[in-house]
């Protein structure tokens, strides 16, 4: 009896892509040093798309002034309004008034952005803790 043996080079490649997303909300503004916000899982985790973790964070400069909030973007829902994360952020302390920066980034990848936003920081008055 004789079997024949097939061998192949062909590598099956991954091509999926990860699970977009948007900001929701504009003219953001910092209000008694908190921000809060929505973003949109723009795809739903498919056979094609990827789960994704996020990292949000306001910056002044290349320097975090705020805490930073870590989002999974894993819904499968085909409704997009089941897709919608709302986040807040809080100021640290001493942070002057003035223009500052929303960065949205995949935490694998911290250097391409997914989303940038400018932000007016209103905040009168520090918190205390």
């Amino acid at each position: 009896m004789i079997v024949p043996v097939i061998h192949s080079k062909i590598r099956r490649e991954e091509t999926k892509g990860k699970v977009g997303v948007s900001l929701l909300t504009h003219n953001l503004m910092v209000l008694s040093s908190l921000l809060k916000f929505s973003i949109i899982q723009e795809d739903l985790v498919s056979m094609q798309q990827q789960e994704r973790t996020i990292a949000c964070g306001i910056y002044q400069g290349d320097k975090l002034v705020s805490n930073e909030v870590q989002v999974l973007l894993d819904s499968t829902d085909p409704a997009a309004e089941n897709r919608i994360h709302n986040i807040q952020l809080t100021l640290k302390p001493g942070v002057a008034p003035g223009l500052l920066q929303l960065r949205i980034c995949d935490v694998k990848d911290r250097l391409n952005m997914l989303a940038e936003a400018p932000v007016k920081n209103n905040t009168l008055i520090d918190q205390d803790f």
